[in-house]
């Protein structure tokens, strides 16, 4: 199934994976855009794995490289944010100080938009 993507995710995770010297980086992209799309809209992993003929054990594969992706790339995605930012917390508490340094700016811009 081709499931319909979210452009800012694609777009962040395109821009980590070509930063790590990738050419061409649109089907490993999409399918691990898909994937964070659909959790971004609340579907289960189970759910996820029906809809992508993938078992759940590679869609939380395909989402931590999504997430590792996003994370590197650096581009500002919201909706990936919002699905990254418990492996991110994770990742922080592990030691990953460019997890920690996008969760407090992620942080300080949702805290500056509130007010």
């Amino acid at each position: 199934m081709d499931y319909p993507i979210e452009p800012s995710i694609l777009a962040a995770i395109d821009q980590g994976r070509m930063q790590r010297g990738r050419t061409n980086p649109q089907s490993w992209s999409r399918q691990r855009a898909q994937v964070l799309t659909a959790e971004d809209q609340g579907l289960t992993r189970s759910r996820i794995g029906g809809e992508l003929g993938l078992s759940q054990r590679s869609v939380v594969l395909l989402a931590t490289e999504a997430c590792d992706a996003v994370l590197r790339g650096g581009a500002a995605s919201e909706a990936a944010d919002r699905v990254c930012a418990e492996k991110w917390r994770g990742w922080c508490q592990n030691g990953d100080t460019a997890a920690c340094s996008r969760l407090r700016t992620t942080a300080a811009e949702g805290t500056s938009q509130a007010g």
